[in-house]
């Protein structure tokens, strides 16, 4: 999937890298104890994607948006994979926090039967029919 042929010849394929990327800087960081500012997170994911981007077009992969003149070509297809690495998180991370409620659903209580109280004197008798065809049979009727 991440070969520098489809690196270079998708913007979107890119991005992927890039979040990919970015997320594990943030959270090497996160675990130092030190949070990002979210401007800081775009500078990451801008400076990565430039870079790869460069990368891959002086290397003959690709990474050419359209027929903009070198740098530009590469430049422009930095910039939307970053922005599509960004963003594509932060829609999808929207959808999750979006798909979380705080309701909790309760099943109504029943009221508690009541039961009469309990004879141990009384005995209980269970007749079984001596085979099925004296079984009485229910029609539904």
């Amino acid at each position: 999937m991440f070969t520098p042929e489809a690196l270079g010849a998708s913007v979107f394929t890119l991005a992927a890298l890039v979040a990919f990327i970015v997320q594990f800087v943030k959270k090497q960081l996160e675990r130092q104890g030190r949070k990002l500012r979210w401007y800081v997170t775009l500078l990451i994911a801008l400076g990565v994607s430039e870079g790869l981007s460069a990368l891959l077009y002086y290397a003959g992969y690709g990474a050419r948006f359209g027929s903009a003149p070198p740098p530009w070509t590469w430049l422009i297809f930095g910039l939307v994979a970053a922005a599509a690495g960004a963003g594509g998180r932060d829609l999808l991370m929207s959808f999750a926090e979006r798909s979380k409620t705080d309701v909790v659903v309760r099943p109504p209580e029943a009221a508690p039967v009541p039961t009469a109280p309990i004879n141990p004197n009384t005995t209980i008798v269970i007749e079984r029919p001596a085979s099925l065809d004296d079984a009485p049979l229910d029609t539904g009727r």
